[in-house]
């Protein structure tokens, strides 16, 4: 979350079900911000609980294979407007509804099809072969550069709430002709590895002397204002090959580009004050919809000069112009560029950031757009970290963002790339009140001599067959049972 916050509060160890205002007090954002995470967290473990890491309802499950002839003409003429139909080569359609992925409700309000998605970029058409189709799922934050609704016209269009917004994306694996929904595969579980490594922070003083704004030296953490560190991962990779920038608002300094003019990029405001502005020398990220989508991280220019009265910022190097749909933004970093992700051989492997605020990476994998929060407080000199009983720094995940995956279907591709499916691999429940149970009663399991002078004739047998159906320990009156015969020339009568 790339707000302006004061800081994330939400921590699911300490067990908090709700959070009380009291009268007369300061409202601080945190606190809001921290009863949508455990209303959040609430939700999703309860789902999650209930229906599983994967899962979608019986008679609305989304993402099914389908095939477009059995759909409604009504719908058919739908999607042939939208342009989903008919189907390019290596295209399949998926079905309209809900699933659940580790509590997150995923809603599919039409069919859509693999090249044609509400949240792209998408999937390759389909090759020659057998493929798994999966569905990834995570969590996008969006603020008035994202959304223009966002902003409120009749109150002159302030920035107020961001909000989350969850994004859903079908993908596809090629698989081998024996592969099936079970099968391990080595590529889905790179696909789905989480990023493991970590990062500690903590406020450290120097002997560097930052000038006449700064407090005394032998303070920790010596800045003036109070701030909220971002670190973030911008490509991803390894220990000395992932790279990383950083933020001390939290990288909420972040303007839209309107025009692009070679090396001048006309944006929608150059900021509200000397702090929250953009300057000469520092470092900006050119990103756009398309990048955040594909979980891809934006180029890094260093400002040449801003211009305020013309509301233009002009780069170092000229950026390729980026279409305007895809609501283009400059977002400010104090990092100089993207620096290495390491462990340095000095300070004891601290990295110094500013004001005595230092990080310390670890081996392990790191993922673009991996981020952790690092509040500094001058009340306490010192910055907000968790501490092991020594006193030192604990090594923590990221704090965001988290991607989700279940496998949804195994589908084959003719050589002429028609797709038809080999396997649903979707899991579904039925609606509580369905959970119904099928038991025998009496007649199972009977034997009877068949007539051997009039091998023909059919024998009754001497019980009759009795069946219960029973939702939990409660019978269904006027449940419908149909007996069939599955082997032999027997008879239901």
């Amino acid at each position: 979350m790339k707000g302006d916050v004061t800081r994330a509060t939400f921590r699911p160890a300490r067990h908090f079900s709700s959070v009380r205002l009291q009268q007369g007090r300061v409202s601080l954002d945190a606190d809001w911000n921290e009863q949508a995470d455990l209303t959040a967290h609430r939700h999703h473990t309860t789902a999650r609980d209930l229906i599983g890491y994967c899962g979608g309802p019986l008679h609305a499950a989304a993402f099914a294979v389908l095939d477009p002839a059995t759909l409604p003409a009504a719908v058919q003429q739908e999607l042939t407007d939208a342009g989903v139909l008919p189907l390019a080569a290596g295209d399949v359609l998926l079905g309209a509804g809900r699933y659940y992925v580790n509590g997150v409700l995923c809603e599919c309000e039409r069919p859509c099809s693999l090249l044609n998605q509400p949240d792209p970029p998408g999937a390759p058409a389909l090759a020659e072969g057998r493929h798994l189709l999966y569905l990834h799922v995570w969590q996008r934050h969006l603020t008035w550069l994202d959304e223009a609704e966002l902003r409120e016209v009749a109150l002159g269009g302030p920035d107020t709430a961001t909000r989350a917004r969850v994004v859903w994306q079908v993908g596809s694996l090629p698989v081998g002709a024996g592969d099936h929904c079970l099968t391990q595969l080595a590529d889905w579980d790179t696909l789905t590895a989480p990023s493991t490594g970590t990062l500690r922070a903590q406020a450290r003083s120097d002997a560097g002397d930052e000038g006449p704004c700064a407090v005394a030296a032998d303070a920790r953490y010596r800045r003036l204002e109070n701030q909220l560190y971002r670190v973030e991962i911008h490509e991803s990779g390894g220990l000395n090959a992932a790279t990383f920038k950083w933020s001390r608002d939290n990288g909420a300094v972040a303007t839209s580009v309107l025009v692009f003019d070679g090396q001048d990029l006309t944006v929608g405001e150059v900021g509200r004050d000397a702090l929250l502005s953009f300057a000469t020398g520092q470092w900006v990220e050119l990103v756009h919809d398309g990048q955040e989508l594909a979980g891809e991280p934006g180029l890094l220019f260093e400002i040449d000069s801003v211009d305020p009265a013309a509301g233009v910022v002009r780069l170092a190097s000229a950026p390729a112009p980026v279409d305007l749909d895809l609501h283009p933004k400059l977002r400010r970093w104090e990092s100089v560029g993207a620096l290495t992700v390491r462990v340095p051989a000095a300070n004891g492997g601290w990295l110094a950031l500013e004001g005595g605020v230092e990080i310390r990476f670890a081996a392990g994998t790191y993922r673009t757009g991996d981020y952790w929060q690092i509040p500094a407080r001058t009340a306490t000199a010192d910055v907000e970290w968790p501490r092991d009983e020594a006193g030192d720094a604990l090594a923590l995940p990221p704090a965001g963002i988290r991607h989700d995956y279940c496998r949804l279907a195994v589908v084959e591709v003719s050589n002429d790339l028609v797709v038809s499916p080999f396997s649903d691999c979707r899991s579904l429940f039925p609606p509580v009140t369905e959970l119904t149970d099928f038991l025998y009663l009496g007649g199972d399991g009977q034997e009877v001599m068949p007539n051997l002078t009039q091998p023909g004739t059919r024998v009754p047998l001497a019980l009759p067959l009795r069946v219960g159906v029973a939702n939990g320990r409660w019978p269904v009156p006027g449940a419908r049972v149909r007996f069939e015969v599955v082997d032999g020339n027997g008879q239901v009568v």
